[in-house]
Parts: structure tokens; C-alpha cells; sequence
């Protein structure tokens, strides 16, 4: 049988030894709304829901998303991979800004520190959306 969310949260529930009721009040979603999604009536809880069931049972909201056929793993493997590289390409721009900030004096410079900060910031948020920097420019002001 192929799993579905209500299995997968069924199989990790029963794993912990715990009842859907304990679930519940761990998860702070009603066991009624628990009951549905085991039983398959409700395929995609909202975002909350899937939020807090994932933390009381000690999985990745992306787990619940694979396990409801939402993403593949390929798909979850590509996007960590893209963000691990984004990070690296960000921390090393903070980085690289600090130490211009760290030659500054502090007191004569605040207008400076203040154009640096703002530089950093909208480099930051053009380096996280590349494509639509190059098409559309004017988007950032």
C-alpha cells in the first residue's frame, strides 16, 4: 500500500507509543482534525496544522509535504542544495561588507556605516532573487 500523510502520521504516532488523542494535545490540533487526516478524509491539512503536527512528532514540515505527495525528495534534495549555495553567496557578502564597516570610525562615519548598511541590505535581497534583478531593475527601489 502506498503511504499517504494520515499513514505516515499514523506510523510515526503508533512509533512514539502515542494514542491520537495524546497527538492531539501535543500538537495542539483537535482530535477530531488528527482522526481525519489518518483516516485519509483529509488529504492536505492548512500549513499550521501540518506545522504543529510535525514538531510533536519530531519531523521536517517538508516530511509531511513528501509524505502527502506535495514534493518528491528529488525536489526537497534540489531546493537544499540551491539554498546551501544562496547562504554561502550571502554570509560571504556580510562578510565582505564587515570588514569594509570594521575600517570605518564609528562616530565620524555614521552616514557612511548607514549607506554601507543599506548597500548590504539590497544586495542581500537582489543575490536572493537573481532573476527578476536582471529583468526587472526597478523592482528593488
Amino acid at each position: 500500500m502506498t503511504e499517504t500523510l494520515g499513514t505516515y502520521i499514523e506510523r510515526r504516532r503508533e512509533g512514539l507509543g502515542w494514542s491520537q488523542k495524546d497527538l492531539a494535545i501535543r500538537s495542539e490540533v483537535p482530535a477530531t482534525t488528527v482522526n481525519r487526516i489518518e483516516r485519509g478524509v483529509t488529504k492536505l491539512p492548512e500549513a499550521g496544522v501540518r506545522r504543529r503536527l510535525a514538531e510533536a512528532l519530531g519531523v521536517r514540515h517538508v516530511d509531511l509535504l513528501i509524505a502527502a505527495g506535495e514534493l518528491t525528495e528529488e525536489e526537497v534534495d534540489a531546493s537544499e542544495e540551491g539554498t546551501m549555495l544562496f547562504r554561502f553567496d550571502r554570509d560571504e557578502t556580510v562578510r565582505e561588507i564587515a570588514s569594509l564597516l570594521a575600517v570605518l570610525d564609528p562616530v565620524h562615519d555614521a552616514v557612511t556605516i548607514a549607506a554601507f548598511q543599506s548597500i548590504a541590505q539590497l544586495t542581500l535581497r537582489v543575490r536572493s532573487q537573481p532573476n527578476r534583478a536582471k529583468s526587472n531593475p526597478e523592482s528593488f527601489e
